[in-house]
């Protein structure tokens, strides 16, 4: 009898066998899972194909990482494994609604999926950080961008919520896969200068807990880096929409006027009509161009996106599109907010400029390194 069918039907199997029989279907099913979201397909296996019951958590195996903390776990701690089977079937139901052949637009079944996924995390941010609520954060994020991303790009009123979703859930992803951009030797002359002059009675209470937040991100980290699928479809989907929301609304008149458009000192007749506003009614804000902090805080994380994929472009990693779209959109929006830029003629010659320097970067990393002009 297969895997998907429930195993107590079989007659004078002992329980560990049928509990092991349960956990590999369930491997099977979250590895299928995994790979059509990876790939936009829907899954292979769906609710209903399947009557077995999904594994028990036994509390021997409430961590993944014993070593990551020197506490126990309380009896009333949610484990990954825990939150993964409470949030299974949730996740399942989105990724068959994001990649149906016809798009969801029932707005109501999105947000029921979206407040199914939370309950299923909910708390997260009050446990203790180690690897394991670091994996959970990343899942819940990703699997709520890849639901509200849809919604998010379209200015809706009604789909604010999806906006406000995706631009946390983004912003979150890149924070988690770019926190270990190398520093530079300053940086750590500096840090070691710091941990130098710090008082004693202060130092001996945060170096353990410093040393322990320093591995943490070491390890998370590394994962997210060395992870190719998850630094492409969660690290690249996330800096695509912030790219996007960087750069939404730039000449059709919901924000100030940029740069182009500012009137002719000498009052000449520009060359370009200028464009007619979209009533502000019936669109919502951009809160990465309204607010600077926000705007600030994307600008940052796509750079350091750019810094973590130029770092695989280099080691044959297949990054060329990670590292040229960002790179492309960052050039764009410091040359469309560049007051010195006045005329479109100017802008589009700026762009010319920074588009050939990138293509030249990426020449010369091809160039040196015969590994990837072997794959090429």
């Amino acid at each position: 009898m297969g895997l998907h069918r429930d195993p107590s039907k079989l007659y004078g199997i002992p329980p560990d066998e049928n509990e092991l029989r349960r956990r590999l279907f369930y491997t099977v099913l979250e590895l299928d899972l995994q790979y059509c979201l990876n790939a936009g397909m829907q899954p292979t296996l769906r609710i209903g194909d399947w009557d077995t019951a999904l594994p028990t958590v036994i509390k021997e195996a409430r961590t993944c990482c014993a070593d990551s903390s020197r506490q126990p776990l309380p009896d009333d701690a949610v484990s990954i494994q825990d939150r993964m089977l409470s949030s299974f079937n949730t996740r399942v139901k989105i990724a068959c609604s994001v990649n149906a052949i016809v798009p969801e637009n029932n707005y109501d079944k999105v947000l029921d999926l979206s407040n199914q996924l939370s309950k299923s995390f909910h708390g997260l941010e009050k446990e203790s950080r180690n690897c394991q609520t670091e994996a959970l954060k990343f899942l819940h994020n990703r699997y709520l961008l890849t639901l509200h991303i849809p919604f998010a790009i379209d200015s809706d009123p009604k789909y604010a919520y999806s906006q406000n979703v995706s631009l946390t859930s983004a912003l979150s992803i890149l924070e988690q896969i770019t926190s270990l951009v190398p520093a530079t030797p300053e940086q750590r002359q500096h840090r070691a200068s710091s941990a130098r002059n710090s008082p004693d009675d202060s130092r001996n209470g945060r170096t353990s807990n410093n040393n322990h937040s320093n591995r943490v991100d070491n390890i998370c980290t590394t994962a997210l880096h060395a992870s190719g699928m998850l630094f492409k479809n969660a690290g690249l989907y996330a800096a695509l929409y912030l790219c996007h929301e960087l750069i939404r609304d730039e000449h059709d008149g919901t924000l100030p006027p940029g740069p182009s458009h500012v009137p002719n000192p000498i009052g000449t007749t520009p060359h370009h009509p200028p464009l007619m506003p979209t009533p502000s009614y019936n669109r919502t804000p951009n809160l990465v161009r309204t607010l600077p902090s926000v705007s600030h805080r994307v600008v940052v994380l796509i750079e350091r996106f750019v810094k973590v994929a130029e770092e695989r472009l280099r080691t044959t990693q297949f990054a060329g599109k990670a590292f040229l779209i960002p790179r492309m959109v960052l050039a764009y929006h410091r040359i469309s907010t560049d007051l010195e830029v006045r005329t479109p003629e100017e802008k589009e010659r700026r762009l010319l400029e920074a588009g050939k320097v990138i293509g030249e970067i990426c020449f010369s990393i091809f160039c040196s390194n015969p590994d990837v002009a072997k794959v090429l």
